[in-house]
């Protein structure tokens, strides 16, 4: 079982977002950590909240991506 903790992700380059080690993890300028999940069956991404600490971030990712491949299957 994987963990986005353990994959670096790359550069983030939108407005307002600091790098992380995190995929899909951003930290806004206001100090708040937001996560966006891609969803390969409709080509999209989702929006998953906001969180006050990147690990409550990653833990919402991986409970999404856990869901998604639960369900591609």
């Amino acid at each position: 079982m994987w963990n986005s903790m353990d994959v670096l992700r790359s550069l983030q380059r939108g407005k307002g977002s600091i790098n992380t080690n995190y995929i899909g993890i951003i930290q806004r300028p206001l100090g708040r950590w937001t996560i966006e999940i891609r969803d390969p069956r409709k080509g999209v991404r989702v929006w998953l909240g906001s969180f006050n600490t990147p690990e409550e971030a990653t833990k919402g990712y991986d409970a999404e991506a856990h869901r998604m491949l639960k369900l591609a299957q």
